[in-house]
């Protein structure tokens, strides 16, 4: 019997004994299995490295092996702030500090950093800070559990961790049905998964909070357990989705190289909820009203990190609106017995969130998505209007959550506060790069731009200064239930500031408020993230040459008061009852004229707004791609002495009026459309008068098919596809 387990297990008996027997000890691990990958991980790889060869010689020897393991960070992830003339005497230049990080200008406006060091090359597109890419070789290194970590912790001190847990981060995101979960859990049968992931998430936020003795080690545990239990399941159940949700967030609180295993987790449970129909609305399911409500927490934690982890890390979002029709969750605990509609609104906070970050994902995917102002065309939207109705969309928001009656304790108000701002900074950034003196018929809208910017920057500071300020438990839940995205928001302000002072750099109040605002990060330095946001931010200050030395950034003090605001978009209106999930269908004029879906519809309460806001623009313009710095604006329409008011459009467009026979196509009597100098040709539905010459008359029969309407509208616009959405003519 000893040589048998001896032979199985590769370990001896008194390693064995040391172990209780059990198998899964670090000496008796299997070997890792081959890989079929090219990565830098294989052996040679490391063979290759040349500590004696200069960084440009490094740079010319980089291989396919090195390109293999390319990480993409896109636009939402910060500002590039980095001047592209730098590049033009030097194919390359140094991370100020260090000598094995350099950075290049790829083409498409990309910025690569470059790490050569041993023992290995790794590739960055764009600035993230969460990448290990300057960390020390010793700190990218996942460190192994301690032969502690074998040992279980107590019954009781589980049951602390269980308690700590509701009460700390279940408020945060409801993923658990919390009364079913402790009646199985004090049952004994409570799914072990679930508990094991429930453990793991309590014990890591108790290690970096409390300080509890072995923590890490216990946190480590079992979060190696839930991820093995995670990568052998072969069939999506509703406690795996619920485990790899936990593991997001316990992954979130890791200072280790572990952005793209987030990521992967978080994709797995959307995966296993779209495969259990938890994007579908079971509401007249025959099911529990537990088990109901609990499906619709679960989908919307999922919808909740979907939209900022992809936010904070540059990543395209997952979960669709138009892909699911999951109800709203309760604000209420719901149990079996009790229907969910009284009680203490304990999970306000979360229903505010979610229709938050519903607003996030379609700033996202209208202002920073690759193909976002082809479909914004497309759909009759142009920036400007994109940006006024986001904005009268966020104040609407705000409005409901400052409703006296729907008061919520002051460190949720505050956390949802934060997020709040951190959009408004990702709604208006775009317009705050563009330059005045190259556009100047944008000017209002990129003064306006910057200023919300700053009133923003300032007001996230401003909260977390004051929470800082008032150690108690409750903030803990504000800061340490998704670390990653309170330093994302620390360093998206820090970017605005940091923008303001190289735009003005003879301003020293401006250099001071980016003094401020960089040392209360310093403050905040105990959050995974937050040092490597510090890094990137010096880096940019040294490379702008601007005077900002370490010793200047210190405990930060008083935060000059936001600015007033002199925007010309109307104050926010108390919401009306009209819902942020229902848009009512409607004959109105103006939102005939747009494709509403866009930015998620146009209720009743804000229509008013917007179209006040839009008549006060100064022309219809495009932002300029991330890829390009040409701006395509100035879409003037050939027709501005007709007015839309003259006739009533509907979609689709009726072709009832007698017709003569479809023309053939006229050759072309023109250039090339070039976008920059060229305007796009509004489409009136009835023939333009005789002095616009050429023109190929519309198909006006009924029977006209779809080649036909194809035909004629490339003719009138030979580049863009899919032009018939009209677009709002300059108001006279």
């Amino acid at each position: 019997m000893e040589r048998l387990l001896v032979s199985l297990t590769n370990s001896s008996i008194k390693e064995l004994e040391s172990h209780d027997f059990k198998y899964d000890i670090p000496s008796a691990a299997s070997p890792p299995a081959p890989s079929d990958s090219s990565s830098d991980d294989d052996e040679d790889d490391v063979d290759d490295f040349d500590p004696t060869a200069d960084i440009q010689q490094r740079l010319t020897n980089l291989d396919i092996k090195d390109y293999d393991s390319i990480k993409y960070t896109g636009h939402s992830a910060g500002l590039q702030l980095v001047d592209h003339d730098v590049f033009k005497s030097k194919p390359y230049i140094r991370w100020p500090g260090r000598d094995n990080v350099v950075l290049q200008m790829m083409g498409q406006d990309e910025l690569m950093i470059v790490h050569t060091g041993k023992p290995d090359t790794r590739l960055d597109v764009g600035l993230s800070m969460r990448s290990t890419i300057f960390d020390s070789d010793e700190h990218r290194s996942h460190q192994s559990a301690s032969p502690t970590a074998n040992k279980r912790p107590s019954k009781l001190l589980s049951d602390k961790m269980i308690g700590l847990y509701f009460t700390h981060l279940h408020p945060f995101l409801p993923i658990i049905n919390k009364t079913r979960f402790l009646d199985q859990y004090y049952g004994s049968h409570a799914p072990q998964v679930l508990v094991q992931a429930v453990l793991a998430l309590a014990f890591r936020f108790s290690d970096q909070h409390f300080k509890e003795k072995h923590a890490s080690e216990y946190s480590e545990l079992y979060f190696r357990k839930v991820m093995k239990r995670l990568r052998d399941s072969l069939r999506s159940r509703l406690c795996h989705v619920q485990a790899a949700l936990l593991m997001t967030l316990y992954l979130d609180m890791d200072d280790g190289d572990v952005e793209s295993v987030q990521w992967f987790t978080l994709g797995t449970a959307i995966r296993m909820a779209q495969d259990l129909g938890l994007h579908r609305s079971c509401v007249h399911w025959k099911l529990p009203p537990s088990e109901i409500e609990t499906r619709h927490r679960v989908f919307y934690a999922c919808y909740v990190l979907d939209r900022w982890m992809g936010a904070r890390a540059g990543k395209p979002l997952t979960i669709l609106d138009r892909d699911f029709d999951t109800a709203m969750p309760s604000i209420y605990e719901v149990t079996d017995t009790s229907p969910g509609t009284t009680g203490e609104p304990i999970y306000r906070h979360f229903t505010l969130l979610i229709k938050l970050s519903e607003i996030l994902g379609r700033v996202l995917k209208a202002l920073y998505m690759p193909k976002a102002k082809h479909s914004n065309s497309n759909a009759g939207l142009d920036d400007p209007t994109i940006r006024v109705v986001f904005d009268r969309r966020l104040k609407n928001w705000k409005a409901s959550l400052d409703d006296e009656n729907a008061a919520i304790p002051p460190t949720q108000k505050g956390h949802l506060l934060v997020f709040y701002y951190t959009i408004v900074l990702l709604l208006h950034r775009p317009f705050v790069q563009l330059s005045t003196t190259q556009f100047p018929d944008l000017q209002s809208i990129v003064a306006d731009s910057r200023e919300a910017c700053t009133e923003a920057a300032n007001a996230i500071s401003n909260i977390l200064r004051h929470h800082s300020s008032i150690p108690t438990a409750e903030y803990s839940h504000l800061s340490l239930c998704l670390p990653t995205c309170f330093v994302y928001a620390m360093f998206q302000s820090s970017l605005v500031h940091l923008s303001n002072a190289i735009q003005d750099r003879a301003s020293p109040h401006k250099l001071q408020t980016l003094q401020q605002t960089m040392s209360l990060l310093k403050l905040h330095e105990h959050l995974c993230p937050a040092p490597r946001a510090i890094e990137i931010l010096q880096m940019l200050i040294t490379i702008n040459n601007l005077e900002c030395s370490q010793d200047s950034i210190t405990t930060p003090t008083q935060l000059p008061p936001p600015l007033p605001s002199h925007t010309p978009i109307p104050s926010a209106k108390p919401p009306t009852s009209s819902t942020d999930e229902e848009y009512p269908k409607s004959n109105h004029l103006f939102e005939r004229m747009l494709n509403c879906s866009v930015v998620g519809g146009i209720t009743p309460d804000i229509r008013h707004d917007v179209e006040s806001a839009i008549s006060q623009q100064p022309s219809n313009c495009f932002l300029p791609q991330p890829e390009t710095s040409q701006l395509s604006m100035n879409y003037h329409y050939h027709h501005q002495q007709q007015s839309l008011r003259n006739h009533d459009y509907s979609f689709p467009l009726t072709l009832a009026t007698p017709h003569a026979p479809l023309p053939p196509p006229a050759p072309l009597q023109h250039q090339p459309y070039v976008m920059a100098h060229q305007p796009l040709a509004f489409i009136p539905p009835h023939p333009p008068p005789s002095h616009q010459q050429p023109f190929t008359a519309p198909p006006t029969t009924s029977a006209a098919g779809w080649h036909e309407w194809n035909v004629y509208i490339e003719h009138q616009n030979p580049v863009i596809d899919n032009t018939s959405g009209l677009h709002i003519p300059p108001q006279s």
